[in-house]
């Protein structure tokens, strides 16, 4: 004999014996977000830390030649105005 709780459970349209419900999809979730997630994030951050190293690095640079261009500069102006 069927208790009658469990033939009014298998008779609902919402509840699929078998099917994880809602709890168990948010743990299968985050643990799929740790598994899979965490580890692309890791990586990413890797790629964008040792990107930025490289570009401060290009940025120190030509920060140097531009002085250096602007110090050629004022110094040709300094001495067109002494001449004049």
């Amino acid at each position: 004999m069927v208790p009658s709780s469990f033939a009014a459970l298998v008779s609902s349209p919402l509840v699929v014996p078998g099917v994880p419900g809602a709890p168990e999809l948010l743990v299968i979730l985050l643990v799929g977000i740790v598994v899979f997630g965490l580890p692309l994030l890791i990586v990413a951050g890797a790629v964008v830390y040792f990107r930025r190293d490289e570009t401060i690095e290009e940025l120190e640079e030509r920060i140097a030649d531009l002085e250096s261009e602007r110090a050629g500069r004022e110094s040709a102006e300094t001495g067109d105005s002494e001449n004049s």
